[in-house]
């Protein structure tokens, strides 16, 4: 009974992309009742949707496994990097350290060559008890730098002559 009033009762069937809308009317002792029903059609078969799962599941593994191995690939070329890397550290701090004690030795050797010198200047000094004009040019620069004073010198010593 119910399928014959519902059959009935159809007021429209329509349909939309994948959608089936039917309307119904129904005439009852308290009026017209009026109410849609959608129907969404899906075409589902167990077996497929399975095997579209497990496709699915099966190119995620494989993606995952594949982003493991570029992910441990990436790890171990970043240590080997990280092991250049340290041993030029090493090597750059084993240069680092000839250099300085090359600059100590050099600093050590250019102290002494001034030392040296200093003991030079100062027994030559000891030597020169006097000061002995040469030429000519220092004879008159002396006698620029004590212009207002009389000076005699006397000339004890000529290449040319002695």
């Amino acid at each position: 009974m119910f399928q014959k009033l519902m059959k009935n009762s159809i007021f429209s069937i329509s349909t939309n992309d994948s959608k089936m809308i039917i309307q119904f009317e129904l005439e009852q002792l308290t009026g017209k009742i009026q109410f849609n029903i959608q129907l969404v059609q899906y075409e589902f078969n167990t077996n497929d949707a399975i095997l579209k799962i497990r496709e699915k599941i099966w190119n995620h593994e494989a993606n995952l496994r594949n982003s493991q191995k570029q992910l441990e690939q990436i790890i171990k070329d970043q240590s080997g990097q990280t092991e250049q890397i340290k041993d030029l550290a090493n090597k750059i701090e084993e240069m680092k350290e000839v250099l300085i004690k090359h600059i100590e030795s050099l600093n050590l050797d250019h102290q002494n060559q001034i030392q040296q010198l200093k003991k030079e200047i100062n027994s030559l000094r000891q030597s020169y008890k006097y000061n002995v004009i040469q030429f000519q040019e220092e004879l008159e620069m002396i006698k620029k730098w004590i212009s207002g004073n009389q000076i005699n010198l006397k000339l004890i010593y000529k290449v040319t002559i002695h």
